[in-house]
């Protein structure tokens, strides 16, 4: 399967997990949940987070649907066969 680059959300993540977005930051946070990276910037209060749609995938089978790549080619009337 192939990934278009569009970050899966919070909600999105914890949903698919049947956890909350408590578990997923914290997990993240401490290195125990390989979905995708986490950072605090220096002087910064907030944490930022990328959850990674294949890294996801990877881990629990879920995939977010709007991060997957499409194939357009049956859409202009050419097959994979034509290829």
């Amino acid at each position: 399967m192939e990934f278009n680059g569009t970050r899966v959300p919070i909600d999105a993540a914890a949903a698919a997990l049947h956890v909350t977005e408590a578990f997923i930051r914290v997990g993240m946070q401490q290195g125990k949940l390989p979905i995708g990276s986490c950072f605090k910037m220096p002087d910064s209060t907030k944490t930022s987070y990328y959850i990674s749609p294949k890294l996801l995938y990877d881990y629990s089978g879920y995939a977010y649907e709007p991060a997957i790549k499409k194939d357009h080619s049956y859409e202009s009337g050419q097959s994979k066969m034509n290829n």
